[in-house]
């Protein structure tokens, strides 16, 4: 059986308003059963709650097979976090570089604040872009937005589990 594809399915019928808050459940769940459908079942009974209290839900779906605790619970949940939010952050990024690429490639060559020499506007970073924002005409509720999304790149890029208000805003970028 694959777990992670059984745990997109229900995860997807529970959670039917926000598609990638379902799929970040949908990959906490699959690697935190370790392929054991038993708990995949027994977490994705818990929906949302997985957001709040993960460790605590994925303990009691391991003694529900007879194991008292579960091992590595932070490294389920940032893996979870890291493979299911990162990807989103980029998309992001890359989208808001496409719109305002032209003003970005006027801007180049460009040199951060760690003395890296920038050429090409895709690889401006998320903080770039925040250095960045006015001169390439963001809006003060973006540059608002890429603050709030550099901090949840660096706390996922320093090994930190997100909290449900960075998870959900992670989720909901358009």
């Amino acid at each position: 059986i694959d777990i992670y594809s059984f745990c997109v399915v229900i995860a997807s019928q529970m959670l039917t308003e926000s598609y990638h808050l379902s799929r970040y459940i949908s990959e906490l769940v699959s690697i935190a059963s370790d392929g054991n459908a038993e708990i995949a079942e027994s977490l994705l009974a818990y929906g949302t709650e997985l957001i709040d209290n993960p460790g605590d839900c994925v303990n009691k779906a391991y003694r529900t097979i007879g194991i008292p605790f579960a091992k590595d619970i932070n490294k389920f949940i940032f893996l979870a976090q890291l493979k299911s939010l990162f990807p989103l952050l980029e998309m992001h990024r890359t989208s808001t570089i496409e719109k305002h690429y032209l003003d970005i490639k006027q801007l180049l060559p460009w040199r951060d604040d760690y003395g890296n020499i920038k050429k090409d506007p895709y690889e401006l970073e998320i903080r770039d872009i925040l250095y960045l924002s006015q001169r390439i005409g963001l809006s003060y509720e973006k540059k608002l937005s890429f603050d709030t999304l550099k901090d949840i790149r660096n706390a996922l890029a320093h090994n930190k589990i997100l909290e449900r208000e960075q998870i959900e805003y992670v989720c909901n970028l358009s």
